[in-house]
């Protein structure tokens, strides 16, 4: 089950957007002049197989040479759980440090993902560079999850929310 512009649906997903952990979480990533591209959900059913590895945004972009030091996201994913997340019902697998990494995702190997198993409520917030995926679901639940795209203010969100979402909001 996929879902996009949340914010127009219900203002419980216009609230969310702006709980002040995720705001400051997103700040640090992007600045305070992010804006949001996308509020989605992502809740695979019952038998859906493995998401393939891939970066949110295209391919990867190295760090500026005249800073090395810094991470430079572009856009960054803000994921809240709304089940538990489980090996079994296709907890979503990441890649660490593969945000900072030229690889393709195609070429990485098993051993370096790692599984977000959380409970509901728990919110992710990475790079969109990081190499991710959800996992197989193989219980009989729907496991739900909402996600916030978020990205720099000189770049084009997935959303035109000044037409999708009303005036009066």
């Amino acid at each position: 089950k996929r879902t996009h512009n949340l914010t127009a649906r219900a203002e419980i997903f216009r609230d969310i957007i702006q709980l002040p952990r995720l705001i400051a979480c997103m700040e640090y990533l992007l600045g305070s002049e992010y804006i949001l591209s996308d509020m989605g959900a992502r809740s695979p059913r019952p038998g859906r197989t493995a998401q393939g590895l891939h970066r949110d945004g295209g391919p990867f972009v190295p760090n500026p040479p005249y800073n090395v030091h810094g991470i430079l996201p572009l856009a960054a994913q803000g994921m809240i759980a709304l089940s538990e997340f489980t090996a079994a019902n296709g907890a979503t697998r990441l890649v660490p440090g593969s945000h900072l990494r030229d690889i393709d995702p195609a070429t990485v190997p098993a051993a370096e993902e790692h599984l977000f198993i959380c409970d509901p409520g728990t919110a992710l917030v990475y790079d969109n560079r990081m190499i991710h995926g959800g996992g197989a679901n193989t219980t009989d639940e729907i496991r739900y999850a909402i996600q916030g795209f978020c990205c720099r203010s000189n770049s084009r969100p997935f959303c035109d929310h000044t037409r999708s979402i009303s005036p009066d909001l």
